[in-house]
């Protein structure tokens, strides 16, 4: 909800950022402007990703003439949906929070990923130190603005219990977990059972609803469809 922090966390190589991108798209669809703050990926990945979001055949940026259909195409993919905004190197959190009042300011946007937070700094004292600061900053970021702000995280690999490792995301396993716990308004843990098993199904993946303040809710992982040679979910 605007004026709320969701925190997405799940593991490396669990889809995230295309997750992310997929809502920033479906955000565009409903009329709200959105910023991505990509601290992790270079704008040609970023660039990538669209372009397959667009449905481009990637064989085209090979060539200028190519590349400037794959443009074209790309803008008329986009025409009818709000403005999706890409923004990189704002790492420090004074400069990332300038950033999005910025783009608060002159573009009007609603809904903000943060691609992710752990690339974010503020004194680099320590990892708890820094998070902790950057946590109360982006809640209050996205209340200050009636923003939705979404942060990306990484999850710690859970310790194995008589030789076994559970798979599903838990709040216990986030990254510097105390003060993101306490100031996120929403969780939600990703797990794509492909990146452990080839024989999971490539196309399941779930979501774990592990917090939401002030709601009740069902606890239970609900599963989409990863789409993921269109970069999409449904």
């Amino acid at each position: 909800a605007f004026g709320e922090w969701c925190v997405l966390a799940a593991r490396p190589g669990q889809l995230k950022s295309t997750f992310a991108m997929h809502w920033q798209s479906t955000a565009a669809l409903h009329g709200h402007t959105s910023l991505l703050v990509q601290l992790e990926m270079s704008k040609k990945q970023v660039s990538k990703k669209v372009c397959i979001q667009a449905g481009v055949d990637l064989s085209l940026l090979k060539t200028v003439d190519g590349a400037r259909r794959a443009h074209e195409q790309v803008k008329r993919y986009f025409e009818s949906r709000a403005k999706c905004l890409f923004e990189t190197g704002c790492n420090q959190i004074d400069a990332l929070e300038r950033t999005i009042e910025f783009y608060v300011e002159q573009y009007g946007i609603r809904f903000v990923i943060i691609d992710h937070q752990g690339y974010v700094w503020w004194r680099r004292e320590s990892e708890y130190v820094d998070q902790t600061e950057i946590a109360k900053r982006v809640k209050r970021i996205a209340k200050d603005n009636d923003i939705a702000i979404v942060s990306l995280v990484h999850l710690r690999r859970p310790p194995s219990t008589q030789g076994k490792t559970s798979r599903e995301p838990t709040l216990d396993q986030l990254r510097a977990s105390g003060e993101i716990e306490q100031s996120a308004d929403v969780v939600i843990g990703a797990r794509w059972p492909d990146a452990e098993s080839k024989a999971a199904g490539k196309e399941t993946y779930l979501l774990y609803p592990l917090k939401c303040r002030d709601r009740d809710f069902d606890s239970q992982p609900f599963k989409v469809r990863a789409i993921t040679h269109e970069q999409r979910f449904e």
